[in-house]
This record gives C-alpha cells, structure tokens and sequence, in this order.
C-alpha cells in the first residue's frame, strides 16, 4: 500500500501592526462614523495617500450640507385666521342679540295679553258693582302695563265710585295698591328699575310735569312700597296736590277734590289748595240748589263769586254765569206765579252781572207784562178733588 503523504502546514505570514494606529471598535459611533465615510467616498474625491483619519474627519465634517432652516408663514395668513375668528365672534354676537330681542318681544307680548285680559275684567266688575275687585284688578294691570291706554282715567273714576259709595269703606292705605299677583323680577333687576324710576321722577318734578310725575311715583310704590318712602311719599304728594288743582281750575271738581283727599293721607295740604278745595266743594254745593231752589242758589253762587267768578264746572258754566242764570231762573219762577212787576227786577240784575239778549228780552217782555198784566186766571173746582177731612177742635177744660 502506498503511505500517504503528510501534509505539512503552511506558515501564516503575519502582517505587522502599525501600533501607532487606534484600533477601531464596532460600536455604534464607529459605525456611523463608517457608514458616512462611505457616503462620502461616493460623492467627496479620494483622499489623499499620506492623509489621517483624523484629518479626512475633519475635511467631512466643513463640507457637511448646511441643514435648511423650515419656512415662516406669512403675515398675510395670521390676518386671515383673525379675520375667520373675528367674523365668527361677530355672528355669535348678533345671533345672541336677536335671540334676546325675540325673547323680550315675546315677554312684552305675554305682559300685554294679561294686562288686556284683567282690564276687561276690571270692567265687567264695575258694570256689576264690585267696586273694589275693580279697582284691584285695575291696579294690577297698572302694575304690569303701566302704559296701557285709559288705565289713569279708569283709576280715577273707579276711585271717585268707591267713594261715593256709603257701603263701602276705603282702606287706609293710598288708592294704589299692591298688586294681587306679585312680579317675577329679581331684586337686581327691581334696584335698577326703581333707581331709573326715581332719575324720572326728579326730572318731572323739575319740569312741573305732575301727571307723569304723579304715574312714576304710583309704579315705584307698586315695585316696591319700602324703596325711599320719604322721597316717593314727597313725589306723590306733590303729584296729587298739583293735579288737584290743575283739575279744579279745568273745571273737574270732583277729581279734583279726590286727588286732594288722596294727597291728605300723607300730609296736610296747605293753604293754597285748600282754598280750590273749598272752592270746588262751594260751587258743588251751590250747584245742588240749582232748579231747586232759586233764592239758595243765589246766596251759595253769590258767595263764590266774590272770590272766584271764573270758577267753572264739567258743562263750562263759571260761577258768574250760574250767578246770572239763578236770578233769571227766580224771575222766571215768579212770572210762572203772576208776580209780573216782581221778575222784571230779577231779569235786571242778571243782565248786570252776565248781559245777553235773551235777558234782554226777557226784561221788555216784564216791563210789558207789569205795565198791563193779563188778568190772573180764576181757580176751577175740581169734582174729583180728594174731601180734605174734618179736624176736630180739642176740648176746652
């Protein structure tokens, strides 16, 4: 057999080792540091034969791209996001003021409904006779719709009926009184009002407007009856007592008179119109005699006219005029008697006081009739004339 043959190993040359050099370790920094130098060698030339890591390094690193910085955006674009913000905002804003508008239209819609219904039924109490339901559903109403057309006249007239009225007894408190509902407005809100009420209130008594002053002062007292009474006492009685007059001197006597007597639950009124409500209660009083009897009807307007001759009632007739007319009246009362010569002096003194051609007609036609008075006609008897009965005379002791 043939005897195989030995291998003999080869000897490794072993390449000697630049210990000057830094042994590379994989790790990641050198693997990076690796993988851009490849990135590198494909774009950057060769370097050169004697040149170090270190420096090859370096030359990577000054020709690096420069990293591009990101763009800015333009003015132009922040002022369309405001102008997209400042657009919505706005139609937030108008869309909450219309839907406020809407809601305060529908309140004031609902305010009127009730105040035309209860004042209908106001007036239907006063037809049948309850007076007071009336006037408190009047008041409510006053209340609610303070401006609702004829409430002020209706409160006057409904008061005027109460007083006249034996069987009813006024309460002590002012004609105006609490509602029978009360309002469902927050004491913020009710603050604000009365303080715009009270800002009204000087103004009005300011520019002497006393029916304005005089409805401001009735809705402070409704709002609230404790809100600076002293002051809105002091506006409704300068309220009551110049309106007082003011009516007396149009020729209203008994609203006239009723609003004094309104303004006395306060205070006391002083002179000056005292003297209208004596006035008003003297012509009113004189008034009553007229047709009735003439000779009392000439004293009481004799009186008045000494003091007020111009002094007028509802129908326009002054006191001077009335004066005049109960002399005619009682000149006339005694031609309808016969007294002929007696009612032409009567006719005299009456075209003294308020001349007129009817009086002076009258005054002829006297003059005429006393001269040759017609012969006074002889009483008839009358068959069917009641027996008047026998009085027996009494027995003398």
């Amino acid at each position: 057999m043939a005897k195989k043959e030995k291998k003999v190993p080869q000897e490794q040359v072993i390449q000697p080792v630049d210990e000057t050099l830094p042994i590379k370790r994989k790790n990641e920094h050198t693997a990076l540091i690796e993988n851009e130098i490849v990135d590198l060698e494909l774009t950057q030339p060769t370097a050169a034969p004697d040149q170090t890591i270190d420096e090859l390094l370096e030359t990577m690193e000054s020709k690096a791209p420069v990293p591009r910085k990101g763009k800015r955006c333009s003015p132009w674009v922040w002022v369309g996001i405001l102008g997209m913000i400042l657009i919505a905002v706005i139609g937030v804003g108008i869309g909450y003021a219309s839907a406020l508008k809407e809601r305060s239209q529908e309140e004031e819609s609902q305010r009127l409904n009730v105040a035309v219904a209860h004042f209908e039924l106001a007036l239907l109490d006063q037809n049948a006779g309850r007076l007071l339901a009336a006037r408190q559903r009047y008041e409510y109403v006053l209340s609610i719709y303070p401006e609702y057309p004829g409430l002020d006249e209706k409160l006057v007239e409904i008061g005027l009926l109460i007083g006249q009225d034996p069987n009813i007894v006024p309460p002590e408190t002012s004609a105006v009184g609490t509602p029978s509902a009360p309002i469902n407005v927050d004491a913020a809100a009710r603050r604000q009002t009365l303080n715009a009420l009270n800002r009204d209130a000087k103004k009005y008594l300011n520019a002497q407007d006393w029916n304005n002053l005089y409805v401001t002062a009735v809705k402070m007292r409704d709002i609230n009856p404790k809100y600076n009474v002293t002051q809105v006492d002091g506006y409704y009685y300068m309220a009551l007592r110049n309106l007082g007059i003011e009516k007396i001197k149009s020729g209203n006597l008994e609203v006239g008179s009723y609003y004094f007597s309104l303004a006395e639950q306060i205070s006391p009124i002083d002179n000056e119109a005292q003297s209208y409500n004596t006035w008003a209660h003297m012509y009113l009083t004189a008034g009553s005699w007229w047709g009735i009897s003439w000779l009392n009807a000439i004293e009481k307007f004799g009186e008045l006219h000494q003091i007020v001759p111009n002094l007028m009632d509802s129908s326009r007739m002054t006191v001077k005029a009335r004066y005049a007319g109960a002399y005619e009246g009682y000149g006339d009362f005694l031609q309808l008697t016969y007294k002929w010569c007696d009612a032409v002096p009567q006719f005299e003194i009456a075209a003294g006081i308020y001349p007129s051609d009817r009086l002076m007609q009258k005054i002829e036609k006297g003059q005429k009739l006393c001269a040759n008075p017609p012969p006074t006609p002889t009483p008839t008897f009358d068959p069917y004339a009641p027996t008047p009965t026998p009085t027996k005379k009494p027995k003398k002791n």
